[in-house]
């Protein structure tokens, strides 16, 4: 958690500093692990019992070899270990499974079950896979910290944190006066990529006259949390295309998940808003006064739509696209078990193609029956 806590609120230097106190740990330990092991085996051994074989000798003899080989590296496989759990915690999944597999099923495996090289060479598969699972996890570590030097500092993205929450709570929508009958209703609106969703929320918002939030969740997050703005807003951005499940259960985006759903209900608390994405519709789901929203479109039309937008070719656009929603599905699916996009979901699924100015007027009007049926 300290790990995580920290990796999310882009504190390199705790970061650092917790490395390498776990490191030097974990070090320690193995070397004195390796040294009983070496120099004392026996008395391990003993611990157990005395043996109740014919010869207790040659048991002996085999259990002082089998320390003395096959944990001859057993401080490497510590820090394997180690560099394991520390990534799972900084978010990287695929780092730690991979760091976890290369010992005991990329090298040892593989040296062991053709069963050649007799005991002897069962033994000695294992310093040889702490070796090689010890020289990954160094290159992994090296590199892991080598980017993490190279992001950009916490204290501006808190600046900007800042600057983003004063504005989203100082937004002083109309008075009861000049609102639309569905002002009182909270309105969540989840959307595909390139539907137009979120400009569609800020039409919404302005005809009803209440407060429009997307980035301002965020800010409101990383400052009620104390973790960065921009970790939180990337978590979908950063989400691998494998192992997002593992990606989303690490313990940094656990923090954001947790930071992002108190800000989502922080906001409702002041009253009638839309809320576009970050499953709004999920966080709020015991709420009564909640209209949820899915704006979707046809593939073609999203790509256009991000194409001419962006400036990319209409195939990077379509890439672009499916893998968005990808990682919003795997979100949407991580936090609530439910599939994102799924009708049975949400009050109201529009098509984004009809317009931005038309699927406000649908979201409108049923703001103003939602709110008429629940007086």
């Amino acid at each position: 958690p300290i790990i995580g806590y920290n990796v999310g609120a882009k504190n390199r230097a705790r970061v650092k500093r917790l490395y390498l106190y776990i490191l030097l740990c974990t070090l320690v330990i193995g070397a004195v692990a390796t040294l009983v092991f070496e120099l004392a085996p026996l008395a391990v051994v003993g611990m157990f019992g005395t043996p109740k074989f014919s010869d207790p000798e040659l048991y002996n003899e085999f259990a002082v070899k089998l320390f003395r080989i096959f944990l001859m590296l057993v401080v490497f496989n510590g820090v394997v270990k180690m560099s394991s759990i520390f990534f799972q915690a900084a978010g990287k999944p695929v780092r730690a499974a991979v760091a976890s597999c290369v010992r005991d099923i990329l090298c040892f495996l593989p040296l062991v079950l053709p069963l050649r090289l007799g005991i002897d060479g069962i033994l000695w598969a294992a310093p040889i896979s702490d070796a090689a699972a010890f020289a990954v996890a160094v290159a992994f570590t090296i590199t892991y910290f080598a980017r993490l030097s190279r992001g950009k500092p916490a204290a501006q993205a808190n600046e900007r944190a800042v600057y983003s929450l004063a504005q989203a709570l100082e937004f002083s929508p109309s008075t009861d006066a000049e609102r639309a009958d569905g002002a009182g209703v909270i309105i969540t609106i989840s959307r595909e990529h390139g539907s137009g969703g979120k400009r569609i929320g800020q039409i919404v918002a302005e005809r009803l006259g209440v407060p429009f939030y997307y980035k301002e969740m965020i800010a409101v997050a990383a400052h009620e949390s104390g973790l960065d703005k921009e970790f939180i807003s990337d978590i979908n951005a950063d989400s691998p295309a494998v192992l997002r499940g593992l990606y989303m259960s690490t313990e940094a985006v656990s923090q954001a998940v947790t930071a992002q759903d108190k800000a989502i209900k922080s906001l409702a608390d002041r009253g009638g808003c839309v809320l576009v994405g970050r499953a709004a519709d999920y966080v709020l789901r015991e709420r009564q006064n909640v209209l949820r929203v899915f704006v979707r479109a046809d593939g073609e039309y999203k790509a256009q739509r991000i194409a001419s937008t962006y400036g990319d070719s209409l195939d990077d656009a379509k890439k672009q696209v499916k893998r968005a929603d990808a990682a919003r599905a795997a979100y949407y699916k991580s936090v609530s078990g439910k599939a994102w996009g799924d009708p049975r979901n949400y009050d109201l699924v529009i098509d984004g193609a009809q317009g931005a100015e038309r699927c406000a007027d649908l979201i409108v009007e049923q703001a103003n029956k939602f709110v008429g049926s629940h007086e």
